[in-house]
């Protein structure tokens, strides 16, 4: 028996049906009738460059079986089962994707690729329908054969808005400029966007979430015909307009969100104004406040440690929100040896490192 999946999916305009009579269709989705993507010529193989010229890959439409709505991604992989693929960001034409030779830099040495190293890259195209709100259906997604090419990756720091899907936080406190927003990151690949964001003195100034650094693909804000936001809200039930308000309910300078696309349900995990490390060098009582760089998504602050000790971090100088050993929230105390260090707090992914080469030197900001 094939396995069906039923799926409501919004009447496309050319459809004869009026929004009094039925304003969705009911369709089956039936994997083994779907005609599958096919991924052809590559073009730009060779060695990477960070300014280099784009590589492209041809490719046909799959088919569904009716006019689906679609997103469509490219995976690159080192092993030809595709066990290890990383997505590469695209742009899609009607025949042809291309990504920057940035981007799949990025996913190849995400993958484990070695720089100056020429690589057999594998390569596939996904295509899943998507829901009205823009939002990939999980267990549609169609695959397409899988083809190689030759890559030599360069050495390059990767960056979280490099590897994953991203939303950019857009509002006062960046001047309402896409090139110096924050972003919050979809790290499961699961739809669901987070990440701590700094906003300076400006939080209460306003912001809003897109899809894309311009207005047209996703503008989410607050519905102007319910109620205002209480301050300082825990969840807030976004909309997706050019009339959405600006989102004004916070006022501390850091805060932790996140945004589920699908849902466009917008989730306060946690605000605060300083993150600070309390208890080296047993000294319990002042707090180290730490500097954060947006680009790398860190908190950061060197340290001198005479002997071994311990310490933890903790926000505005409190004990109702602070983090233990492996990053856990009221977890225990982290042991430090001694030395000097510059210590690394990354609440996005719940990582801590003790670099001693970054002592004393100026923060990398790109």
């Amino acid at each position: 028996m094939k396995k069906l999946l039923s799926i409501a999916l919004f009447a496309w305009a050319g459809l004869a049906l009026t929004a009094c009579e039925q304003d969705h269709i009911d369709a089956q989705y039936i994997p083994g009738s779907i005609v599958a993507p096919v991924a052809g010529e590559v073009t730009g193989a060779g060695a990477l460059a960070v300014d280099g010229p784009a590589v492209t890959v041809a490719y046909t439409q799959p088919d569904f079986g009716w006019q689906a709505a679609t997103a469509c991604t490219l995976y690159a992989a080192l092993s030809e089962t595709m066990e290890d693929r990383q997505p590469v960001a695209v742009s899609a034409g009607p025949e042809v994707l291309t990504a920057t030779a940035k981007d799949l830099n990025a996913a190849l040495i995400n993958a484990g690729g070695e720089p100056g190293t020429e690589t057999a890259v594998y390569l596939q195209i996904g295509f899943s329908m998507i829901d009205s709100k823009g939002a990939a259906i999980e267990g549609t997604e169609s695959l397409s054969n899988i083809i190689s090419a030759l890559f030599t990756p360069y050495n390059a720091e990767v960056l979280d808005v490099d590897l994953y899907n991203h939303v950019w936080i857009i509002g006062d406190y960046c001047g309402w400029s896409f090139d110096a927003s924050q972003f919050l990151y979809d790290y499961d690949k699961k739809g669901v966007f987070t990440g701590v964001v700094d906003f300076g003195a400006k939080a209460a100034s306003g912001f809003k979430l897109t899809g894309a650094a311009d207005w047209n693909n996703g503008n989410w804000g607050t519905d102007g015909g319910a109620a205002a936001p209480d301050a300082e809200a825990k969840e807030i039930t976004l909309i997706d307009s050019g009339g959405s308000g600006n989102i004004a309910a916070y006022s501390k300078r850091f805060y932790s969100f996140s945004f589920n696309k699908s849902t466009l349900k917008f989730t306060q995990q946690w605000g605060a104004d300083q993150i600070g490390i309390i208890g080296l060098n047993d000294d319990w009582n002042n707090d180290i406040v730490m500097e954060y760089n947006p680009v790398k998504v860190r908190f950061y602050a060197d340290i001198e440690a005479p002997a071994d000790t311990e310490m933890k971090f903790r926000a505005d100088a409190a004990w109702g929100l602070n983090w233990g050993a492996d990053c856990a929230q009221g977890g225990g105390n982290i042991a430090v040896k001694a030395g000097n260090y510059r210590v690394y707090l990354d609440l996005n992914k719940s990582e801590i490192v003790f670099n001693e080469k970054m002592y004393g030197q100026p923060e990398p900001t790109e």
